[in-house]
């Protein structure tokens, strides 16, 4: 309970950080969408974290199993964000790279969480 408190006020801190930054800076700023995109990330992986974090204290074989395909569907997950990037880059369609680097790298970091609290939610117990 106490890892959940903290996981959830952190999240909700960087959620609040992140409004602020959007009110307080204009759009066209070249830190602006980096950095917003990285403190939604992070506050996403909290979030999951606050949420998986009664399962992953207890010693449960079915949580790592879970937790060891959501790592796996992730690795799929990663070849796709890399060849769509990829195919970006071919077609010239994607002007900036940086941003498309920074899309690649918050993606591929939310993706095993998000995987996990999916499975988690809609596998079947055996």
């Amino acid at each position: 309970m106490k890892n959940t408190i903290l996981f959830l006020i952190g999240a909700f801190v960087l959620i609040g950080v992140s409004i602020w930054f959007i009110l307080a800076n204009d759009s066209t700023s070249l830190n602006y969408w980096p950095t917003l995109m990285f403190t939604f990330s992070i506050a996403a992986n909290m979030l999951a974290q606050a949420y998986l974090a009664p399962y992953a204290s207890k010693d449960d074989t079915r949580f790592r199993a879970i937790r060891s395909r959501s790592f796996f569907y992730t690795y799929f997950a990663s070849l796709f964000y890399l060849f769509t990037a990829f195919l970006l880059v071919i077609t010239d369609t994607f002007t900036d790279p940086v941003y498309l680097v920074l899309n690649l790298l918050v993606l591929t970091g939310i993706s095993p969480q998000i995987a996990t609290v999916l499975l988690l939610k809609f596998a079947k117990p055996r």
